[in-house]
Formats: C-alpha cells, sequence, structure tokens
C-alpha cells in the first residue's frame, strides 16, 4: 500500500515539474512575441514619423490655390500630385502595419492557447477552479501590456518547488502516520483474532459440556419419572395404609374382664354384646371384644368392663370383682342383677359403692336380667346402655 501511494506521488511530482517547463517555454515564447509586437509598433511609429514630416514638407512647397465656391466662400486645394503621394505612402505605411500586427496576432494566440493550457494544467494539478473568457472574434485581441503586472516568473518556480517540497514533506508525514495506523490495527487485528480463537475455544468446551449437561438432564429426567413411578406407589400404599388406620380407628376395642364361672357367663357377654352394638348403631365386628380372665390379660390403654354379679352384699362382690386389678378411669364396673324388673333396686350401685377403691372408675353401671329372658329392656337397662356408649367412645 505505502509503495503504491509512492509511486503514485512521483508520478504526479514528475508531471508537475513538466507542467511547470512547459508554462516556462510558453511564458518565454509569449514575451518573444509581445516583444515582436512592440518591436514592430515602434518601427510603424518611426514610419509615421517619417510620414508626417515627408507630408508636411510637401505642404510647405506646393502652392496653395484659393478657389471661391458658388456661394462665393473660398476652398483650399492642395495640389493634386502631392495628394496622390501621401495617399499612396498611407497605403503602403497601413499595409505594412496590418501585415505585421496580423502575423504577430497569430504568433501571439498560439502563445497565448499553450500558456492557458499549460496554466489550467497546473490549476487541475492543485484542484482550483477558474473560469476563462475568451472572445468570438478570434481576429481580435485586446492587450495591455503596459497595465498588466510584470510577474517574476523564476521566483514562481522557486516557490512552486518550495511548495512541492513542503507537499513532499507533508506526504512523508501522512505516510509515517499511515504507516503506524496501519501497524496499530494490524497488532489490533492480530488480538482480536487471538480473542477469537480463544473464545472459539471457549465456545467448544462450553458445547461439550453442553452435550454432558444434557445427559445429565436426560439421566435426571428418567430418574425423575422412575421416582414419579416409585412416589404413585408409596402415595398408594399411603392411601392404602390410611384406610387401614381408618379402619383400626373405626373399631372399637373393649375388654371384658370376668373371674366368673358357671353357665350364665356365656349368655351374659352374648346379651351385653348386642345391647352395645344395637345402642352404638354400628355393625359388630366393629366392636372389638376381648375376653380377659386373669389380670395379666388386662391391656391398661384399652377401656376394660368388669363384670359383678349382685348374688349378697353389695360391696363385698364389686371388691371381690376388682380383686388385683389395677383400677383407672379406663375401667367400668357392671353389676348385674338378677331380678324381675318390679324387683329392681332403687337406687343406683353408683351411690352406694362410695369407698376410695370406687372413686377411680370410669363408670359404674347397673343392668337387669333373667335367666329365660337375658338383659330385658327397660330403664336401668338404657341407662345402663347410654352410659356404657358414652364411656368406651370416650375412653377409646
Amino acid at each position: 500500500m505505502g509503495n503504491s501511494e509512492s509511486a503514485r506521488l512521483k508520478d504526479e511530482e514528475q508531471k508537475l515539474q513538466r507542467y511547470i517547463k512547459n508554462t516556462i517555454k510558453c511564458i518565454e515564447t509569449h514575451r518573444h512575441g509581445v516583444f515582436g509586437i512592440a518591436h514592430t509598433v515602434e518601427t510603424q511609429h518611426a514610419l509615421f514619423e517619417l510620414l508626417s514630416s515627408k507630408i508636411s514638407g510637401i505642404a510647405s512647397v506646393n502652392e496653395t490655390d484659393t478657389k471661391v465656391d458658388s456661394d462665393g466662400e473660398p476652398i483650399d486645394v492642395t495640389c493634386c500630385h502631392c495628394t496622390s503621394a501621401w495617399q499612396e505612402s498611407t497605403k503602403r505605411l497601413l499595409g505594412s502595419v496590418q501585415s505585421s500586427l496580423r502575423c504577430q496576432s497569430k504568433a501571439l494566440q498560439s502563445s497565448f492557447i499553450n500558456l492557458n493550457g499549460c496554466v489550467h494544467k497546473i490549476l487541475d494539478y492543485y484542484r482550483v477552479d477558474v473560469g476563462t473568457s475568451v472572445d468570438k472574434d478570434i481576429d481580435k485581441f485586446w492587450i495591455d501590456y503596459e497595465n498588466s503586472p510584470k510577474v517574476d516568473y523564476q521566483t514562481a518556480c522557486t516557490d512552486l518547488e518550495n511548495e512541492n517540497k513542503s507537499l513532499k514533506k507533508i506526504i512523508q508525514k501522512i505516510s509515517v502516520e499511515l504507516n503506524e495506523v496501519t501497524a496499530r490495527n494490524e497488532k489490533h487485528l492480530e488480538e482480536r483474532e487471538k480473542s477469537l480463537r480463544k473464545t472459539q475455544n471457549e465456545n467448544e468446551i462450553l458445547r461439550e459440556q453442553k452435550v454432558l449437561v444434557e445427559e445429565k438432564v436426560a439421566e435426571l429426567k428418567a430418574n425423575v419419572q422412575s421416582m414419579k413411578s416409585v412416589i404413585e406407589t408409596l402415595n398408594a400404599d399411603k392411601v392404602a395404609l390410611e384406610r387401614q388406620a381408618n379402619t383400626m380407628k373405626q373399631t372399637i376395642p373393649v375388654q371384658l374382664y370376668h373371674s366368673l364361672k358357671g353357665g350364665t357367663l356365656p349368655n351374659l357377654l352374648d346379651e351385653l354384646k348386642k345391647l352395645l352394638v344395637t345402642q352404638m348403631e354400628v355393625e359388630r365386628h366393629k366392636i372389638q371384644f376381648v375376653l380377659c380372665q386373669t389380670e395379666k390379660d388386662v391391656n391398661p390403654a384399652i377401656p376394660v368392663l368388669v363384670f359383678c354379679i349382685n348374688a349378697s352384699r353389695l360391696g363385698t362382690d364389686a371388691a371381690t370383682a376388682l380383686h388385683n386389678l389395677k383400677v383407672s378411669s379406663k375401667v367400668s364396673v357392671l353389676i348385674f342383677h338378677h331380678k324381675d324388673i318390679h324387683a329392681l333396686p332403687n337406687q343406683s350401685s353408683k351411690r352406694v359403692l362410695t369407698g376410695p377403691e370406687f372413686k377411680a372408675l370410669g363408670g359404674i353401671f347397673d343392668i337387669a336380667f333373667l335367666s329365660e329372658k337375658g338383659i330385658y329392656p327397660c330403664d336401668m337397662n338404657q341407662t345402663a346402655a347410654v352410659g356404657i356408649e358414652s364411656f368406651l367412645r370416650t375412653q377409646s
């Protein structure tokens, strides 16, 4: 890039030198043409002076006849011989002047054309806009030579050479700056290419990492799907367990503790179960009856119904039924009265059993029964059924 620019500048400099030489040559030719015209004019001036002196001599020597016109006015008549000689000399002089000026005009016109072309080439080189004005009649030229400014062409050429040198320095300076800018741009471009390669390498690493991440994501998605299946299975198991738990919650456990012996016990158990199922309005399998024959069989966390048949004294019978059994709020005593409805006691057993060993009980309930009727319908049994239901639901 720098070599081509230098070659171009060198060609333009050589071209400018040629323009300057042609201009100097045209100016020199123009100068000779102007000097020739001046010499011709001076020669013609001398001829005019000579002609004038001859005419004056002729006028003084020859006679002048005075004539009168038709009105009587005098008329000066010059000798015909003198007039003819004057006219002939004038024609020769004018012809000579015309021929000389025509030749000098053509030479000067050609000089002007060459000079104008050289000047315009130089002005075009420096990019200066100029206008021209040429007379349409190419045979007429007006030259104000004496009043035109005198130009020292040698000084002008020196100035042009100095300006050319200055322009060379400026061009050299611009070339140096251009080379520096080019070097900086090349360095910057190299850094950009290096950064681009680094970025491409990083992108390649990121693409590889992306592939690994996508594979890991696919694996995790498969694991998630598997876990969803496991979760669905666990949820199904949970629902089943909850149903089972709800079923167990709906089942009411009841412990039946007795130390009785004899044929009446199975009947009493069946009759009590029927009574509770009817009273609590549940299916029989919803009430879980557990028979306990010894105190070791009793679970203290589950409600206990202790059987006690009133055969003699109520207090002794109740104490015997609770013998070796830990009394708590989950323990209730069922006092069975083997009597008909008209023979039942008027006072409840709860009012009779007021000793300290009975105060911790969860309840004392009176139940009437007969061997042939079982637990028959009456107010006592209805009250007992309501109380036992409340006790079981509270303690379960």
